[in-house]
């Protein structure tokens, strides 16, 4: 946690699998494939990981609640990320 003046922020690393992208017109059995294959992948070295789902597609939503997901966040938050200054990064190309 880091406060300064009556403020705080809770800092914490996480994984998180963001974007995902699936082929147009994929169905559920091939998105739960792939998800499938990602999971075991990923159970290597944690134990959960966030990710986000479209708001427009409330079927996946229920699909993954299904297999015991939990929403963090139940409206839609514009995420940001912000380089800091001073920082030396490798150039993107």
């Amino acid at each position: 946690m880091f406060e300064y003046d009556g403020h705080f922020a809770v800092v914490r690393p996480c994984l998180e699998v963001d974007p995902a992208f699936f082929r147009a017109g994929s169905s559920t059995l091939s998105k739960a494939r792939f998800v499938q294959a990602l999971e075991a992948e990923l159970a290597r070295f944690t134990d959960a990981y966030f990710f986000n789902v479209e708001s427009d597609d409330p079927a996946w939503r229920r699909v993954v609640e299904g297999w015991g997901a939990r929403p963090v966040f139940q409206k839609p938050n514009w995420r940001y990320r912000r380089d800091l200054p001073g920082r030396r990064r490798p150039k993107e190309s």
